[in-house]
């Protein structure tokens, strides 16, 4: 496929900034969270990860993909739909941690599973027209709103369990909001980040090979 039927290079060129951008954002919050009394605590390495493919994919890279004239139409209605979710709740949260300090686990929990029925919901009102998309690219980011809903399920999973250990501790000037390396009680979920990170990466990095004409 060529990659100027698929995204524009204005559109290819944002997405290569946007990502450095991410990226040089990731390492510096990494360095600062490892202060002291850091709001929110250390961050594993692991969840670092996890935090940037989220962030890229959630609040740049489906918006983006809502706008891009390549994409079928009902994928762009999921995607834009999705994409205002998750950009409304950015804002909130944001909000809640770093002013008023009243950040609860379930309330993202809650939003997690609100933006998978939207999804669904979307998918299902949309799905004639979903079947009816031929191109090879609609297959890619038809492949990408699965990652989506994996990635949804994955943070609803990782939030209950966050919220559970911490007891409801994430409040206030001593909030916890992450998962260490240095506490024994987070290793295994420290590992199923990892391992899961994978196939996340692994089908970001083709996605992305696709948009940009490498295959």
């Amino acid at each position: 496929m060529d990659s100027m039927t698929l995204l524009s290079y204005e559109a290819r060129m944002f997405l290569v900034v946007s990502l450095a951008l991410v990226c040089v954002w990731a390492a510096t919050f990494y360095r600062r969270q490892k202060q002291p009394q850091r709001l929110g605590g250390r961050i594993s390495l692991a969840k670092l990860v996890w935090l940037v493919y989220a962030v890229f994919v959630w609040f740049i890279l489906c918006p983006l993909l809502a706008t891009a004239e390549r994409v079928g139409q009902p994928l762009r209605v999921v995607l834009a739909s999705f994409a205002v979710c998750m950009w409304s709740r950015g804002v909130i949260e944001l909000y809640m941690l770093y002013v008023a300090k009243n950040w609860w686990p379930p309330l993202g929990i809650a939003h997690d599973l609100l933006s998978l029925l939207l999804v669904a919901g979307v998918c299902l009102t949309y799905r004639a027209e979903m079947t009816a998309l031929t191109h090879p690219f609609d297959h890619w980011v038809l492949g990408l709103v699965g990652c989506v809903v994996v990635s949804l399920g994955l943070e609803a999973f990782y939030a209950s369990v966050f919220h559970r250990a911490v007891e409801g501790q994430t409040t206030g000037d001593h909030g916890l909001w992450f998962v260490t390396k240095d506490d024994a009680r987070w290793a295994w979920i420290n590992q199923l980040t990892a391992v899961c990170n994978i196939p996340l990466y692994g089908f970001l990095l083709v996605f992305l090979g696709v948009c940009f004409g490498a295959w």
